[in-house]
C-alpha cells in the first residue's frame, strides 16, 4: 500500500529459489477470504438459514436484548432510502459487526519474541447470541501480516479488499441459484453494520485521531483536551455523520492535491 501523499520506494516482491531457479515472490502476502463463498456456506446449513431469514425482523423491544431490538439495524436504508433490513422485499439481508484486532503470535511472553499480527473477523448480527459467535459461523475475513501493526494510514491497503467486497454485496446483491429452504435460490446482500473494538483499534479502523490527541480526542463529541473534564451533557456538541464525511473528504482532497 502506498500513501496518498509520498513514494515509499519500498520493495513489493523478493526472490526466492523454487526448483532451482530464482522466481520473485511478493514480500508480505495478504489473501482475504471470499465474502460470497462464505455467505454460501452459511445458507446451505437449512437451521442457519433460517436464524439468518428470522434475524431480519427488527424487533424494537422496550427492553433490549440485543442489538435488533434496538434501531441500529432498522434504520440502515439502501441507496434508493428504502429499508435495509426489510423481510417483505424478498431477498437475504445479512448486517455484519466489523472487529480489528491485534496479537502477539508468540503468545505475548514478557521475555520472548514480541511481533503484532492483526486479525479482521466480521460476525453476523441476524443469528442469535448464542450462534452469532460460534467458530464456524464467523467470517475471518483476513489476517493482517506482522511483524509490527501498521499505521493509521497505511492501515487502510489492508481494509480495501474487505469493504470493497461488502460494497459489492450492498450495491448489487448476489444471487444464490438454490438454497435449503429456496428452491428457485434468492438475492443476498450484506452491509457492515457496526464497527467493535478497543480504543486504539477502533479509532485507527474508523479513521478518528487517537485518544491521546490533544484536539481531537473524543469521536463522539466535539471535546479537545481543555474541555475533556465537562460533564455537562447540555453543553455538548455531538458529531455529526455529515461533518465526519465533508472532512474526511476534505483530507482525501488535500492529500491529492499535494501529490499532483
Amino acid at each position: 500500500y502506498e500513501p496518498i501523499c509520498s513514494r515509499c520506494s519500498a520493495h513489493v516482491t523478493k526472490t526466492r529459489v523454487e526448483n532451482g531457479e530464482s522466481v520473485r515472490t511478493p514480500s508480505k502476502p495478504y489473501g482475504v477470504q471470499d465474502l460470497e463463498s462464505f455467505v454460501a456456506k452459511l445458507i446451505s446449513r437449512a437451521a442457519v438459514l433460517d436464524q439468518l431469514m428470522k434475524g431480519m425482523e427488527c424487533l424494537h423491544k422496550e427492553h433490549l436484548e440485543d442489538i435488533k431490538d434496538g434501531t441500529v439495524l432498522a434504520n440502515i436504508k439502501l441507496a434508493d432510502s428504502r429499508k435495509f433490513m426489510d423481510p417483505s422485499l424478498g431477498e437475504l439481508r445479512l448486517a455484519w459487526a466489523l472487529s480489528v484486532d491485534w496479537f502477539n503470535p508468540y503468545f505475548n511472553k514478557a521475555a520472548g519474541k514480541s511481533a503484532s499480527c492483526g486479525a479482521i473477523t466480521l460476525t453476523c448480527l441476524n443469528l442469535p447470541p448464542e450462534l452469532r459467535t460460534k467458530p464456524e459461523n464467523i467470517f475471518l475475513a483476513s489476517i493482517i501480516p506482522g511483524p509490527r501493526e501498521p499505521t493509521g494510514e497505511n492501515i487502510n491497503g489492508y481494509l480495501k479488499p474487505v469493504i470493497e467486497a461488502f460494497l459489492e454485496s450492498y450495491l448489487r446483491g448476489t444471487r444464490y441459484t438454490e438454497t435449503p429452504l429456496h428452491g428457485n435460490g434468492i438475492v443476498s446482500r450484506s452491509v457492515i453494520a457496526v464497527l467493535i473494538g478497543d480504543q486504539p483499534a477502533s479509532r485507527k479502523i474508523a479513521g478518528f485521531a487517537s485518544h491521546s490527541h490533544n484536539i481531537h480526542c473524543v469521536t463522539h463529541v466535539g471535546h479537545s483536551s481543555n474541555t475533556i473534564n465537562n460533564i455537562d451533557y447540555e453543553d455538548w456538541a455531538p458529531r455529526r455523520s455529515n461533518e465526519l464525511r465533508s472532512t474526511a473528504d476534505a483530507w482525501l482532497n488535500a492529500e491529492t492535491e499535494q501529490e499532483r
